[in-house]
């Protein structure tokens, strides 16, 4: 991989974030439809276990909502940060049974072997739930120092998935998140290979033509990109302005003519493409804190003591 695409590669991972991937559009879309088709509530935590962004949260349990009512929400915390971490560790999906008896799920959406976000789902049963189920579970809260309990009605209206099909819905998440990802990567890689090439076809441009009276326009021009877009890019990309690149090759070749040749302040500058002395003496003050002429007599010093 060469410099150029090494750049366009890093430039895209680091823009594929927990935030970009939670805010597209399909991927909300698709998380609603999981949610009406399924019932249950999604949740995208970010990599590292910080943030979440609810989606279908009006599906949450009805019994995990008592509980964390009833003061019992660290409970909850602590366990989805486990389990998570070991997602996190181990970086494929798990189907789990969490702390107060409900059945759990949490898929990582994968990029080149990196965790973008966790997606975490469930709060079901695997069967109908009977009374001896419902034991277990007062016998597990009771051991985590829960004195209350929430009524045993809401534990019996959990929403049971069968566990074939809590399978094949995590598949369907994995499947659907790794590909969103990768599509998204791959419209930013197309995108800054773009960007990339503008910046390409700016620079030879100006490499060629610096000692022109050259304009933004002409440098657009032979981008084949408009002003904007062209002004955009470089900032992003160089830091600095069309013309902050232009007025920076026409100083390092006015440096080159200064220690190496006889030619004049005057000449120098206008064979580097600018309009005045005026104007040659100022910016190479900005660019190289000295005069053009204290510039010569540094490097003729430093020639004649060798």
């Amino acid at each position: 991989m060469d410099i150029n695409a090494r750049w366009v590669y890093y430039a895209v991972m680091s823009l594929l974030s927990f935030d970009q991937i939670s805010n597209l559009a399909v991927i909300r879309q698709y998380y609603y439809l999981i949610w009406r088709l399924f019932g249950v509530n999604i949740a995208l935590v970010s990599p590292d276990r910080q943030r979440s962004l609810a989606l279908g949260a009006e599906s949450w349990s009805p019994f995990c909502i008592k509980l964390r009512e009833m003061g019992d929400e660290k409970y909850c915390l602590a366990c989805d940060q486990k389990y998570l971490t070991i997602v996190g560790q181990q970086k494929r999906s798990l189907r789990y049974i969490c702390w107060a008896g409900l059945r759990e799920f949490i898929v990582p959406i994968i990029l080149d072997g990196e965790i973008l976000a966790f997606i975490q789902c469930g709060q079901v049963l695997d069967a109908p739930p009977t009374d001896e189920n419902w034991s277990a579970t007062c016998q597990i809260l009771t051991g985590f120092g829960c004195n209350d309990l929430p009524p045993k009605d809401l534990y019996f209206s959990q929403r049971v998935i069968l566990p074939q099909t809590q399978e094949d819905l995590m598949i369907l998440l994995e499947l659907f998140g790794n590909y969103i990802a990768y599509a998204q990567y791959q419209l930013l890689l197309a995108e800054a290979s773009q960007k990339s090439r503008v910046e390409e076809r700016a620079l030879s441009f100006i490499r060629n033509h610096f000692s022109d009276p050259i304009t933004l326009d002409d440098v657009a021009q032979a981008a084949y990109t408009s002003k904007r877009n062209l002004t955009r890019i470089f900032q992003t990309r160089t830091g600095m302005t069309v013309l902050g690149a232009i007025q920076e090759m026409r100083i390092a070749k006015a440096c080159s003519l200064l220690q190496i040749g006889e030619m004049s302040c005057t000449q120098v500058a206008y064979d580097c493409g600018f309009g005045s002395v005026q104007q040659f003496d100022r910016v190479f003050q900005i660019l190289r804190q000295c005069t053009p002429q204290t510039w010569r007599h540094r490097f003729k010093n430093l020639s004649e003591e060798f």
